[in-house]
């Protein structure tokens, strides 16, 4: 109904104002990740995390990275998000390191 144009404007609003949502799942999803790898960061000083790390709320913090590296190494991560991960403190594109 978004998409379509069918939603009043309040009701966009109202669902644009709740935590965590998203129009784009992909992009929420990834938004999520990276937020958590804040947080690990923040809390711990690095963002160097083992592959199993799940955080206190169950999140597999590990495996999300993972996946970045991954796409990295295929091209299929955009230059923005590169950059986004590199700025974190202790953040390496080789888990060896």
């Amino acid at each position: 109904m978004y998409k379509k144009g069918k939603l009043s404007p309040e009701r966009v609003e109202r669902l644009e104002s709740l935590k965590g949502w998203g129009w784009n799942l992909l992009e929420s999803a990834w938004e999520e990740g990276f937020e958590q790898l804040e947080r690990h960061v923040k809390e711990h000083g690095t963002a160097r995390v083992p592959a199993s790390h799940v955080t206190d709320d169950g999140y597999k913090l590990g495996g999300w990275i993972s996946h970045q590296r991954k796409a990295y190494k295929k091209g299929a991560l955009s230059l923005e998000r590169q950059q986004r991960l590199e700025s974190l403190k202790g953040w390496t594109w080789d888990a060896r390191a």
